[in-house]
């Protein structure tokens, strides 16, 4: 029962602090080269260039990032690696710096040598960043996960004793786990198990398709169905082995109607041109709350190779899933 406890804290300490990681932000403004010698201004007035580079070392991008330059100097932006760059009042701005991004530019300074000081600040929207000499001086969550394997071989025995004692009080590491990331909405449930109705395959008229299709070698298939917090995955394989191409629309419907975002082109697939030979995988999305009234999702198949087109209805009853909490 102690050791159930203790695993249950350990647990939820490593979630929090494995949330934290990849919530971190990591934004720098690099200062690597001063260049003193340049034609582009006169000896008097002291030109040098320097190149400034905006770096994330972040998991989330840095939206709204300045860079406030101190007024001891007197600047003309020369270059950038970045048409959305801008430069006003001694702030260089971009709207958008994207996760592991490096945006280089390139500055004349006159009246003094640059040096690191004259950079007043670097911030975004949500991060205050530092100014550091070259990009290795840079921290990146990845450095702290190459301990995770370490973290988890010594917890390891530890969780899963924490597991079975815990039965004594009927609870489990792992359920604390699931719960924890499903109030996050990052929990995502393979559904095993799973068993469909097909409706009678009409062919229009009937032919070579609707012979292939009967055969099995023009088919469509779930492969797979994965439960997330508020919808529902659908892994649909279409597999053509046939000597023609044939192409699909699928239709989705669910009981639940649309919700969590999602509309009928999550659920709708139009003009897929499948090759001979190949094999073609798409993912339909449906609006799935806890406690649907009634749990159902149907499909609607159209198949047709140009000469032909061979319809039908699939039905998936999810009360008889199991895999769904």
């Amino acid at each position: 029962m102690i050791v159930g406890i203790l695993t249950t804290v350990i647990g939820s300490l490593i979630l929090t602090g494995l949330i934290a990681l990849f919530n971190s932000r990591q934004l720098y403004l690099i200062v690597p080269k001063l260049f003193f010698d340049t034609p582009l201004s006169t000896p008097s007035a002291k030109g040098n260039v320097v190149q400034l580079t905006f770096y994330n070392a972040g998991l989330r991008p840095e939206l709204d990032v300045k860079a406030v330059l101190k007024a001891t100097c007197d600047y003309t932006l020369i270059a950038s690696s970045k048409s959305t760059l801008s430069y006003t009042s001694k702030t260089i701005s971009l709207p958008r710096l994207a996760r592991f991004e490096s945006i280089t530019v390139i500055l004349l300074v006159e009246g003094k040598i640059f040096e690191h000081s004259d950079i007043e600040s670097i911030e975004s929207r949500d991060d205050v960043g530092k100014v550091i000499e070259k990009k290795e001086q840079a921290s990146t969550p990845l450095q702290h996960v190459i301990a995770l394997p370490l973290v988890l071989i010594f917890l390891l025995v530890p969780f899963g004793l924490g597991t079975y004692f815990g039965k004594e009080m009927q609870f489990s590491i792992v359920d604390f786990l699931y719960s924890e990331f499903d109030s996050l909405g990052s929990s995502s449930i393979l559904v095993s198990n799973f068993k469909t109705e097909i409706s009678k395959l009409e062919g229009y008229p009937e032919g070579e398709l609707l012979k292939a299709m009967k055969s099995g070698s023009v088919n469509t298939k779930i492969a797979r169905i994965v439960k997330k917090r508020e919808s529902l995955e659908l892994d649909l394989l279409i597999t053509n082995n046939s000597q023609g191409f044939i192409s699909v629309d699928v239709t989705g419907k669910n009981s639940a109607g649309d919700g969590a975002g999602l509309t009928l082109t999550d659920r709708f697939i139009s003009d897929l041109l499948v090759l001979p030979g190949k094999q073609e995988k798409r993912t339909l999305k449906f609006y799935f709350p806890d406690s649907p009234e009634q749990k159902l999702v149907m499909l609607d198949y159209r198949v047709g190779d140009g000469k032909s087109s061979v319809t039908y209805s699939e039905k998936l009853d999810l009360e008889s899933l199991t895999g769904l909490r």
